[in-house]
């Protein structure tokens, strides 16, 4: 069972990588928010927010079927060891100048709002930024896996 201890670190993480999130998705947002109607930002931040738990339901559902490997192989928990890990591994990975270069899929949220337009283009973009590539949404997704509950995941990524 999680604590409101392991929520408040989620929550205190979320607010220090903020500006982080700010630089990164902040065009996508003015994009829409000066483009669009109240409905249409509305409509954008609704999808993103959905998009975000839906990940984190499918990648906490994901750690709960390791944890039940892991049982039946006799190690308890072990999507959050796995996790330990995987997030040794990223941060190794950065301190070593390895970058992974995404771009051509960073592009795809913005090339649906301008072809769809309005409240639907609007929903495809906020939901399609959930899936943008982004080391720092990777480290809370790898967070989700580790709670080892659909539910948890997406109280995670909420």
């Amino acid at each position: 069972m999680l604590t409101f201890g392991f929520f408040g670190s989620v929550f205190a993480a979320s607010v220090i990588g903020s500006p982080h999130c700010v630089g990164m998705c902040g065009g996508l947002v003015v994009a829409v928010s000066s483009r669009g109607s109240w409905l249409e930002v509305l409509s954008y931040h609704g999808f993103r927010i959905l998009g975000y738990v839906a990940l984190g339901a499918a990648f906490g559902f994901a750690g709960e079927k390791i944890n039940d490997v892991g049982l039946w192989v006799g190690l308890q928990a072990a999507a959050p060891i796995l996790i330990g890990v995987l997030l040794g591994i990223q941060f190794g990975a950065a301190l070593g100048g390895w970058r992974f270069s995404w771009a051509a899929l960073s592009g795809v949220p913005a090339r649906w709002f301008r072809r769809i337009g309005g409240v639907r283009g609007a929903a495809c973009t906020g939901f399609l930024t959930a899936g943008l590539p982004c080391g720092w949404l990777y480290s809370f997704l790898l967070l989700a896996v580790g709670s080892g509950a659909a539910g948890s995941g997406a109280g995670v990524m909420f």
